[in-house]
């Protein structure tokens, strides 16, 4: 019993290390620029691609669009 113990309090800290190193791996940059050499035009286009950790870049600008944030 002792040993299991043992096992998953060093087990445990290297797995929540690779899952942060994964999903810091996985995040990405997406930039928005209204002249239109960013990945978007639209703030509103931007956001329905992006999942948790991604970076979301605005450009100085006129964005005229509706923006809807619904994810966290």
């Amino acid at each position: 019993m002792c040993q299991v113990k043992r096992t998953g309090v060093v087990l445990l800290p290297v797995i929540l290390a690779l899952q942060a190193i994964t999903d810091s791996a996985a995040a990405a940059m997406f930039y928005i620029d209204d002249d239109g050499p960013g990945n978007y035009t639209t703030i509103q286009s931007a956001l329905k691609g992006v999942v948790s950790g991604d970076t979301i870049v605005v450009s100085p600008g006129t964005y005229s669009d509706k923006v809807i944030v619904d994810k966290v």
